[in-house]
């Protein structure tokens, strides 16, 4: 009888020990809930297939007490084929519903960069007029529908003075802010254009399509190719190798209106979820120049093997180009147009190479040992352009 006693008593303990371990992982685990719902197409009302439907936290106003504010974090899903989403395991908090598909427009894509970045009281008021905003409770599920609006469209061709399609050359996007000064896109923002679906290239026709704006006053520009991408070791099974050069004293760059500056180029106008065609770019090739130089150290005339050389127009100082120096401290730029220019020399050094090692690890480094002061100069270019020398000079103490 003692015995059974004893037993029952341990049973007990263990059951109470259980219980209390229990009690202190269900403390340790937050509590969370669901978000579930449906997407639909506002131009079709048809099922938003495969979008992707994102949570982002709303932050608390300033002022307020850590405690009270927003501990939400970020969640994602994506839609199924009957455009029906859900989001398990999301923490209480405040949330904007934001969903996105191609060719249509993502909610956040009529704001700038500097309001999204910033969130100021105002900002969050016209974000909540534009994006559901929904409130999750521990162990309450909820349930939330969107409908996603058509985005405008620019379209176009981009091609070389010879009338040759210009392929695979890379599409930017300029809208003009409040103030009216040009400022690129953010294209994570609008759905259809990331760069992981080629969508800021043109076609093995120079054709191009660029989906996903809000309505505004834009400006597409083409740039040249400046990478070199070569594939070797597909024959005779001794693997594949990627060999990728980058050639940015190539990277030309033309505006809409196939005009080189930037305050020159043809603003296109597009209203909402309007397309807009043949705003086309060429790349005119002719009677453009090239500028080869060196820089070196005032004092002494030795090469500088570190540094950034920048061309500038003369008479706003908008830089048009700029490469790095190499280890002769020689520079190249090509595809010119013929101007007045200013260039400048920013960050000149004398680096040499130091090996370092960390753990079984070890590499070379570039380490600078003598810094130079900055330096500028007026450049008349006016056709091809070799010998160039820019002293930079010791730093003033």
């Amino acid at each position: 009888m003692m015995e059974a006693g004893r037993i029952c008593g341990a049973a007990v303990l263990v059951l109470a020990a259980v219980a209390g371990l229990g009690q202190e992982t269900a403390r340790r685990e937050p509590l969370t809930s669901i978000v579930s719902g449906r997407v639909t197409c506002a131009d079709t009302n048809m099922p938003a297939r495969f979008a992707t439907v994102t949570l982002e936290p709303v932050p608390g106003k300033k002022g307020e007490a850590k405690a009270e504010r927003n501990t939400g974090t970020n969640a994602t899903g994506m839609t199924d084929i009957e455009g029906r989403f859900l989001l398990e395991k999301v923490t209480p908090g405040k949330y904007y519903v934001v969903g996105s598909m191609g060719g249509y427009l993502n909610p956040l894509a009529r704001f700038g960069r500097e309001e999204l970045a910033e969130l100021t009281e105002e900002t969050q008021k016209k974000l909540a007029a534009a994006v559901p905003v929904i409130e999750v409770a521990a162990g309450q599920p909820v349930g939330v529908d969107l409908r996603l609006e058509r985005a405008a469209e620019i379209d176009g061709t981009v091609v070389y003075d010879d009338g040759s399609p210009a392929v695979g050359v890379e599409l930017a996007l300029l809208k003009k802010n409040k103030e009216g000064v040009l400022e690129a896109v953010n294209w994570s923002l609008l759905s259809g254009m990331q760069q992981l679906d080629g969508g800021h290239s043109t076609d093995d026709r120079g054709r191009y399509r660029l989906v996903g704006m809000p309505p505004g006053e834009y400006v597409v520009s083409a740039k040249l190719p400046s990478l070199e991408i070569s594939v070797g070791g597909l024959l005779g099974g001794h693997g594949m190798n990627v060999m990728v050069r980058n050639h940015e004293e190539g990277a030309l760059t033309v505006y809409s209106g196939s005009v080189f500056r930037k305050r020159d180029a043809k603003v296109v106008k597009v209203g909402e979820a309007e397309s807009v065609g043949g705003v086309d770019i060429t790349f005119q090739l002719a009677g453009l120049s090239s500028l080869k130089g060196v820089v070196v150290a005032a004092r002494d005339g030795h090469t500088v093997n570190q540094g950034q050389v920048v061309l500038a127009w003369a008479d706003d100082r908008e830089q048009l180009r700029s490469v790095e120096v190499g280890q002769d401290g020689s520079f190249v730029m090509t595809y010119l147009p013929q101007d007045k220019y200013v260039l400048r020399v920013l960050g000149a050094g004398d680096a040499e190479e130091v090996t370092k090692s960390e753990g079984n690890y070890t590499y070379v480094q570039q380490q600078v040992v003598h810094s130079y002061g900055t330096m500028e100069q007026p450049l008349a270019l006016l056709g091809d352009v070799s010998g160039v020398e820019l002293a930079v000079p010791e730093v003033k103490k």
